[in-house]
């Protein structure tokens, strides 16, 4: 049967590092801890004057993500800032450690609000003060969901292997034309695997469309998971093939009509909304074929020149 296995917390990638939760970021309401690295709060909590608005009635379990002030990584991150449209001018890689790792929690904050808004499988956030990120957590019973890469190749049937693969390269495509972003360090590290579903975590990294880099960004997001479902025995598609799916806008039809103001309709559009696999696979061989095609055609005609 297929496993639905239950282990890691969001934000287990390379990019981020973890600590236990500390309590008291200026939320007012009630507070208290739960599992490392979550905590849970009430959803009449406020933020500022602000009230939260998170789904049900009951205390939301949630995770805090904090990113640690003496991190000198930080400074290699100037790429994904400066490039970004969103944050030109701003200096990155001149700005105080300090200021760095605010604005990259702030970025963090403002790519995970573009890709729920979309109604994209992620953690919602919720609050982002200084160095820290609050969302939504992801998992069962305080148990949180497993990382892809923790899933062995035992715990899912060959269908559900393949399943999840056009899931994931269905996010990568809702990343693109639903969020106008590429997540530039996907990897089954920041994959979560979740009641059938896959979910994009770690987006402090993730870039506007607009990067001068987006397309090599985007061919190693897609380099990496066509490297680890191959791992899993998915019989994968060519580098070529996923960036034409990804990228051109017609290449699943009727999923997109380039009018999102509807958020029901938008989420119904979803390239990785489960049901839609059957589509994704369609898609996918078309763009196969017609590379075939075209190679077939180039091969005969250089045959009849020769």
């Amino acid at each position: 049967g297929e496993g639905e296995g239950e282990g890691v917390s969001e934000g287990g990638g390379a990019e981020a590092e973890e600590a236990t939760p500390t309590l008291g970021v200026g939320l007012q309401g009630k507070i208290e801890a739960s599992v490392e690295s979550t905590v849970e709060i009430s959803v009449e909590s406020t933020v500022g004057n602000e009230e939260l608005e998170l789904e049900g009635m009951h205390p939301t379990p949630v995770a805090l993500k904090m990113f640690f002030t003496s991190l000198d990584q930080f400074s290699n991150r100037a790429e994904y800032v400066d490039g970004d449209p969103r944050y030109r001018g701003r200096g990155f890689s001149k700005q105080s450690k300090r200021k760095m790792i605010k604005t990259w929690a702030e970025k963090e904050y403002r790519n995970l609000t573009r890709v729920h808004r979309a109604g994209m499988a992620c953690p919602q956030p919720i609050l982002q003060k200084e160095h820290l990120l609050l969302m939504t957590f992801i998992g069962r019973a305080g148990w949180p969901a497993p990382q892809l890469h923790e899933v062995s190749k035992s715990q899912l049937t060959r269908t559900a292997w393949h399943r999840t693969y056009l899931q994931t390269l269905g996010v990568v495509r809702d990343l693109w034309h639903h969020a106008s972003l590429v997540h530039a360090d996907l990897s089954e590290y920041n994959i979560l695997y979740f009641d059938k579903r896959v979910y994009v975590i770690d987006l402090g990294q993730a870039v506007d469309t607009g990067h001068l880099n987006v397309k090599s960004f985007l061919t190693t997001d897609l380099r990496n998971v066509l490297r680890f479902f191959k791992s899993r025995q998915v019989a994968v598609h060519e580098l070529e093939v996923a960036m034409a799916f990804v990228t051109d806008r017609d290449s699943v039809g009727g999923m997109l009509d380039g009018d999102l103001t509807n958020e029901m309709a938008a989420t119904n559009m979803l390239a990785s909304l489960p049901g839609n696999e059957g589509e994704v696979q369609e898609a996918l061989e078309a763009i196969a074929n017609g590379e075939r095609a075209v190679a077939s055609a180039m091969h005969d005609a250089i045959t009849a020149a020769s």
